[in-house]
């Protein structure tokens, strides 16, 4: 199995594991530098409030495109046997890699927040516990989130995702796996 999870819009980051007999045995972690061809305004929004990675960061440690990201992603895939891709919400990544993915419906936030599966990998990104050797160093590039509605309109889902802090592809790939373990 092999679960999979990008954060931004564009990408910015992207990220899978292979799990084998209920172990990860092998990780793909990768950023993308964001495109200027876009405006700042869409710029700002993205890492405001999807992602929250710097651009110097994306800079200095991403790809040069999601065409690299593709054709990267593609030969880490081919060097496994893969049955089934899973990921939440998959819509954005069915559509990158033009693949079949299924979704492993994870818990809305108000209610996903108290799961083991989530306060399990929340702890990993936090302390950027290796997996395979790989740890995402995001927040350390994390210049801030905000939910998209103003602060005196704030639902409950986005007091939870306040409280969650920076996204991780990588860590959230853990968590799709973890749920599923628990579920």
């Amino acid at each position: 199995m092999i679960f999979i999870d990008s954060e931004g819009e564009p990408i910015q980051e992207f990220s899978a594991i292979y799990v084998r007999d209920n172990v990860i045995v092998d990780v793909f972690h990768q950023y993308v530098k964001y495109p200027f061809l876009k405006t700042l305004d869409e710029d700002h929004f993205a890492r405001s409030h999807i992602h929250g990675l710097d651009i110097d960061f994306l800079e200095q440690y991403g790809l040069d495109n999601t065409d690299v990201l593709y054709s990267f992603f593609s030969s880490w895939l081919k060097k496994h046997s893969v049955t089934h891709l899973f990921a939440h919400a998959p819509s954005k990544e069915k559509n990158f890699l033009q693949l079949p993915i299924q979704d492993v419906h994870l818990k809305p936030w108000r209610e996903r927040h108290v799961l083991s599966s989530h306060r399990n990998s929340f702890f990993m990104k936090m302390t950027s516990i290796p997996i395979c050797n790989v740890s995402c160093n995001a927040h350390t590039a994390f210049h801030g989130w905000y939910p998209k509605r103003k602060a005196n309109k704030l639902n409950a889902t986005d007091i939870v995702k306040t409280e969650f802090g920076h996204h991780c592809s990588l860590y959230d790939c853990v968590e799709c796996f973890l749920f599923m373990k628990e579920s």
